[in-house]
């Protein structure tokens, strides 16, 4: 019967989709594109802000321990200097030279690193240097003139590090650390060398123009008896050279990567 006959099912519509390509290719993703990668830092390991961290356990580290064998005296500031400059000079080059520099990383990109560091870390001590000069009551001419010194001899300090870090060879970076270490070593050693062989005191040995012992010495004493020259000469002169040698260096090895 025809009110009892199956109704007849219109086909329904098939709708073809497109092909689904799960190809590791057309899957996005942010290394895909090397302009859309995020930057890689030159070096393993830690970065400048764990070195900066480093930086500022060393500095509380050595306040600390310089206020509780010494107090609030005249030495304990001069302490502090130097202990500031076996961290720049010292540690610092350490640390950056014998860290693993990325293959494929750049020494453009290693010397921003480091660039970066000595930025840091002189931002770092100028939190450590206006309460001490005030502690100490020296004039503003004298904390200019020792953070002036800082500044300098930590940036030529840098260079040795930039230049021994543009060569992925263990005898560049030794040669680097022996530099660091050098500048700050041989006039005194050489020095006080010839002061006992020619049996004369340390005031009769000429000053010191390349290492920073004597003009930091003489720049964190008491302020009585403070004399900006000439030891703000031997830290203009260490600038500059600082600065043209960092020039030097960015032309001459401008692109060069490493493996």
């Amino acid at each position: 019967m025809a009110g009892h006959g199956l109704k007849s099912v219109a086909p329904r519509r098939r709708v073809d989709l497109p092909p689904v390509n799960d190809s590791a290719d057309s899957i996005a993703s942010p290394t895909a594109n090397p302009a859309s990668a995020p930057p890689r830092h030159a070096y393993h390991g830690f970065d400048t802000r764990e070195l900066v961290l480093a930086w500022c356990l060393w500095l509380i580290g050595v306040w600390g321990v310089l206020l509780w064998t010494i107090g609030w005296t005249g030495p304990a500031f001069r302490w502090m200097a130097f202990a500031v400059m076996v961290g720049f000079m010292g540690l610092w080059p350490a640390a950056r030279l014998s860290q693993e520099m990325r293959r494929g990383a750049s020494a453009r990109g290693a010397r921003r690193v480091i660039l970066l560091d000595w930025f840091c870390m002189n931002l770092v001590f100028q939190a450590v240097l206006w309460p001490m000069s005030l502690a100490a009551r020296w004039e503003v001419t004298q904390t200019l003139w020792v953070m002036a010194a800082v500044a300098a001899w930590s940036l030529l300090t840098g260079l040795l590090i930039a230049w021994g870090r543009s060569f992925d060879t263990g005898g560049k970076r030794l040669t680097a650390m022996l530099m660091c270490v050098g500048l700050v070593l041989i006039e005194p050693v050489a020095y006080y060398a010839v002061a006992i062989v020619m049996k004369r005191g340390w005031l009769m040995i000429p000053p010191m123009r390349l290492s920073p012992v004597q003009t930091w010495w003489a720049l964190t004493g008491p302020p009585s008896t403070f004399i900006a020259r000439p030891w703000s000469d031997y830290v203009i002169g260490v600038g500059v050279a600082a600065v043209v040698g960092w020039a030097v260096l960015a032309v001459l090895m401008p692109r060069q990567r490493v493996g």
